[in-house]
């Protein structure tokens, strides 16, 4: 069965009485294609009522163009229902059929910060289809105001006409490295990602209810593990809990710089089963790259956790293998067999997803077509003496082959680039470039 590349097609802008005009014809089903957001059966009147309120005030049709609806930053997952740009402030609106204060205040503040790494400030509004309220964000409080508020606010947001909003949001500000990239980690320059969010939100449920329970995270690489691990040990350090982050590998600058000027306790595996029979100034185990522990290494750890009754987070990569070892430990299956619940984080936010699709249409003839991709380019040599690697200074010895035909398919509107390379694919005795 031919599967569909995760490639996006950028979603449109649309003008609100257009939209609401849709949502009520015939023509509703291909119009939301058309801008590429279909809303829900209560979405839409919910939408249907905001629009009435607006016309209510009188807002010229002309005044309600270039909104988009439903946007969701890609990889993260993050959607706003209302936003348009503009030069002055960008316009953020949200609407509820039905939600207490609280919610709105909560989603309001997450969407400052997601919308923060834009360069113009912002303003957030959401409307209640309720009770027809609408409410603004204040410095750090809800206010309940005058519909007028909202109609100004349009008004006078000089508009930026953007054909892709994702031009504007790149996934990577959301995510950091804990130990590679320090102080952006203590200073909180990064964001959770709603699924990474809720996950904490469910270990905080279960560890204030029950001890001994192993808790196995399971993503493959870029899904943010690692940050999860370590931001919710932050949380915890911040609550005067006592979380011991293991870490299956050598400690690096960064992990040293956490446990000196900030209060964390990291330690490498090694050291870890050196000390766990004498451990007891601890609450929580946290282990990153947990698939790389060997069998008796982790028949111990679960047999420690429940026979202590504290508990075990183990965040791995089923995928992610370094050596034969590794590959025969059955460390994913014990900890499967161990785990109190299992969580899995879905979304890559590391990978660049045009890419990522490129390389599993080549391989896998069930991807189907990829399409134009300009970040990648194709170098294609038929001689023995054509090429050099760059990390030689003689020629590569095997004879270059005719391209499959499935590579010339996949290829066939690839530019020739060579200048910009930096990352070669050694496929079939040829090189690929990717142009990063």
């Amino acid at each position: 069965m031919t599967q569909k590349l995760d490639i996006r097609s950028a979603l449109k802008s649309t003008n609100l009485i257009s939209l609401a005009n849709a949502l009520t014809s015939e023509v509703s089903g291909a119009y939301t294609d058309y801008i590429g957001a279909t809303p829900k059966d209560v979405e839409r009147d919910s939408i249907l009522k905001l629009c009435n309120a607006l016309s209510a005030l009188e807002i010229p049709s002309s005044k309600l163009s270039h909104f988009f609806f439903g946007y969701n930053i890609p990889q993260i997952g993050k959607e706003f229902d209302l936003l348009r740009i503009g030069n002055n402030y960008n316009l953020n609106i949200e609407i509820k059929s039905a939600s207490t204060e609280e919610k709105i205040l909560k989603q309001l503040q997450s969407n400052k910060r997601y919308l923060s790494s834009l360069t113009s400030p912002i303003q957030l509004y959401c409307y209640l289809a309720e009770t027809d309220t609408f409410y603004s964000l204040g410095d750090d409080d809800l206010l309940e105001i005058e519909p007028n508020a909202v109609k100004t606010s349009i008004l006078e947001q000089s508009v930026i006409n953007i054909d892709d909003l994702d031009t504007l949001f790149d996934p990577s500000k959301y995510l950091v490295s804990p130990f590679n990239a320090t102080d952006d980690f203590i200073s909180n320059h990064y964001l959770l990602s709603p699924q990474q969010s809720n996950i904490e939100r469910e270990l905080d449920s279960i560890f204030n209810n029950s001890t001994g329970n192993v808790i196995s995270i399971e993503g493959d690489a870029g899904t943010g593990k690692s940050l999860l691990l370590y931001d919710y040990a932050k949380k915890m350090i911040i609550r005067e809990e006592r979380p011991l982050i293991v870490h299956v590998a050598k400690l690096n600058q960064g992990h040293r710089d956490l446990m000196v000027e900030h209060h964390f306790s990291i330690c490498e595996i090694k050291e870890f089963m050196e000390i766990l029979d004498s451990l007891n100034n601890f609450d929580t185990i946290l282990i990153d790259e947990a698939q790389r522990l060997r069998t008796h290494q982790l028949n111990k750890i679960m047999e420690y956790v429940k026979s202590h009754q504290i508990n075990c987070v183990c965040g791995y990569d089923k995928k992610q293998k370094l050596s034969q070892q590794e590959y025969t430990n059955g460390a994913v299956d014990i900890i499967r067999s161990n785990s109190t619940q299992t969580f899995t984080l879905s979304r890559t936010i590391r990978t660049n997803k045009q890419l990522s699709g490129f390389i599993k249409s080549m391989f896998n003839k069930n991807y189907g077509k990829v399409g134009n991709i300009p970040n990648v380019s194709l170098v294609y040599f038929n001689a023995i003496n054509s090429w050099f690697r760059k990390d030689q200074k003689r020629p590569v010895k095997n004879r270059c082959k005719p391209w499959p035909e499935r590579l010339v398919a996949i290829l066939e509107k690839s530019k020739i680039c060579l200048k910009n390379s930096k990352i070669y694919l050694w496929y079939k005795n040829c090189f690929i470039s990717y142009c990063i």
